[in-house]
């Protein structure tokens, strides 16, 4: 019996060696990685795009991918996407990354091959060859105007991007104008789409207005130059390098093939402020004034006062903090509020900020308001400053009021008329004007009173069946509930003429109400990151890219909102709308 069997184990065990040899070799095999490029022409300065797609069963774990030593390119931008498979009980995993490359150089280079690794396993992709011409034109350029600088020497094409920052030597807290400049002799067939750099290291705020586009001489040509402007305040002192800012955008209207461009890297150098700096100063730097007034022209005692500090000059507007107070002893003394009023010129950012007091004289006669005192640092002289404003002398009549009237005003002047106690009204004819006469409309609304409240108790009773206790449609209603909100914010703002507001509140809407219904609730999540969500969701390929070409455009118009009409955006926020009602 031994013998027969023998030979029959074998069998078993080199069969179960060669399936498990074939079962390593395949899942060696699944590792799979390719590339590809939007375009195999170019010119120097402008940007290819390369999409490297990886496949597998655990590509997840995989490292890289890895660029040959000598890569002949600058990698300007990244984006990566992953998504998961389930097929006939076996899974499989892609991850795609996105890259923006700036040749180095002009003539014929090559891309790759790119690989990956995973583990003992490694899979390369076939070299790419592409062609990078000379730039159009080369010559210099001629400055239009003196706020415009000079384009590169590289050369220009149909569309260029410039970056310039003034001053790129600073001091902490000092203004730096970043200006990204658009020059173009072609209209683009869609809007184009502007991504900033990371200001790590900087507070940025947005003038609230912009210069307008203008036509300017590069080269003998006719450009369209659009500048889009920020105002940076370094936080702290060192060297920073800013990343290229870059701008995709479509000329072909029948063919949808993106081109990027990118602009110039630019390095700030930010001061540390002197020593020496005077009592009271908190970090203001800039040129400014101080004033201060206050509100009428006779003064009762126990009746309030306002008065209003104003600080205006170029500058953090809204960093500024509050001056220093005189000695308001002689006064009961109500806590500030403060507003601001933000403004382009003379400088990109400049404006004011009021601080307003409600003072309470107690006593009539002669008493003076100090000066308040507002420590700054100029950069331009390099000094601290100081400015005060004039004293202030106000003459207080004696209360004619009772004594039971002083403590009543005593109160602010926030607590207005509209909310003081009113006399009782101690007589009425309410016995002899109210009638309910029998046949009349009122004796049958009080008849049918009972069945009403029954129709509605039982209504909703059936609601609550139906929605209440169902988690799903309450859920959805609830979303649908928040962002009809938000786009009801978002059409006011537009009635009220603030279209770049309208933009801003329109996209976080749409935007919070995908994440929720995505399952990610919460987070603040970047078109590329929702796309993926919303295939996985079961959102419709059409609604999808609906979805984010309107995304897309409310990006573009916070940047960009002179090149909207309001007719453009009614139709966006008809277009959020109908995502919100259908989906």
């Amino acid at each position: 019996m031994t013998g027969p069997r023998r030979p029959r184990a074998l069998l078993a065990s080199v069969l179960l060696l060669t399936a498990l040899g074939v079962g390593v070799a395949a899942a060696a095999a699944d590792l799979r990685i390719s590339a590809d490029v939007n375009r195999g022409r170019l010119r120097e300065g402008e940007v290819v795009r390369l999409k490297v797609t990886a496949t597998g069963s655990d590509v997840r774990s995989a490292e890289g991918p890895e660029f040959p030593s000598d890569f002949p390119f600058e990698v300007v931008s990244t984006g990566t996407s992953s998504s998961f498979s389930w097929i006939n009980g076996k899974s499989s995993q892609t991850i795609e990354w996105t890259f923006n490359l700036l040749p180095q150089k002009t003539g014929k280079l090559t891309i790759g091959p790119i690989a990956i690794t995973r583990g003992a396993e490694r899979a390369a992709t076939d070299p790419i060859r592409l062609q990078v011409l000379p730039a159009a034109g080369g010559g210099a350029a001629t400055t239009p105007s003196p706020s415009v600088s000079v384009p590169s020497s590289k050369g220009q094409g149909a569309v260029f991007l410039r970056t310039v920052v003034a001053p790129a030597r600073a001091y902490v807290g000092q203004q730096i104008v970043y200006t990204s400049e658009i020059y173009s002799y072609q209209r683009f067939f869609r809007r184009p789409s502007h991504t900033f750099p990371d200001f790590v290291g900087f507070v940025v705020e947005e003038p609230p207005e912009r210069p307008q586009a203008r036509t300017v001489n590069v080269d003998g040509r006719g450009y369209v130059l659009e500048q889009i402007q920020l105002a940076l305040f370094p936080t702290k002192a060192g060297t920073f390098t800013l990343d290229r800012p870059t701008l995709s955008f479509e000329r072909d209207p029948f063919f949808s093939r993106s081109e990027t461009v990118v602009g110039d890297p630019v390095t700030i150098e930010v001061l540390p402020l002197p020593g020496g700096a005077p009592a009271g100063f908190d970090g203001a730097v800039g040129d400014y004034e101080i004033t201060a007034s206050v509100e009428g022209k006779t003064f009762t005692a126990g009746k309030p006062v306002t008065l209003r500090v104003t600080v205006r000059g170029e500058g953090n507007i809204k960093g500024l903090r509050e001056p220093q107070r005189p000695d308001l002893d002689a006064f009961k003394l109500y806590e500030s509020t403060s507003s601001e009023k933000v403004f382009s010129a003379p400088a990109p950012l400049a404006g004011q900020k009021t601080f307003e007091y409600l003072l309470i004289p107690p006593a009539a006669g002669e008493i003076e308001i100090g000066a308040f005192a507002f420590s700054f640092f100029d950069p331009a002289s390099g000094r601290y400053r100081a400015a005060k404003t004039d004293p202030i002398r106000l003459h207080v009549e004696p209360s004619t009021a009772t004594a039971g009237d002083t403590a009543w005003s005593n109160r602010p002047a926030a607590l207005s008329a509209a909310t003081d106690v009113r006399p009782l009204k101690l007589t009425g004819d309410l016995g002899t004007g109210f009638r309910l006469a029998p046949g009349g409309p009122l004796f049958f609304g009080f008849l049918a009173a009972p069945w009403i409240l029954t129709g509605a108790v039982f209504g909703a009773r059936v609601l609550r069946r139906r929605v209440i206790d169902n988690p799903a449609v309450f859920s959805a209603q609830r979303l649908r509930t928040r962002a009809r909100a938000g786009l009801g914010r978002a059409a006011k703002l537009l009635d009220e003429g603030r279209r770049e507001d309208f933009y801003v509140e329109m996209s976080a809407a749409l935007a919070a109400y995908l994440a929720e219904k995505c399952g990610h609730g919460g987070e603040a999540l970047t078109r590329a990151e929702l796309e993926p969500l919303l295939q996985s969701a079961g959102c419709p390929e059409s609604l999808a890219r609906e979805i984010a070409a309107l995304l897309e455009e409310a990006d573009v118009a916070k940047f960009a909102p002179g090149a909207l009409a309001d007719a453009d955006a009614r139709a966006a926020l008809g277009r959020a709308e109908k995502v919100v009602e259908t989906w």
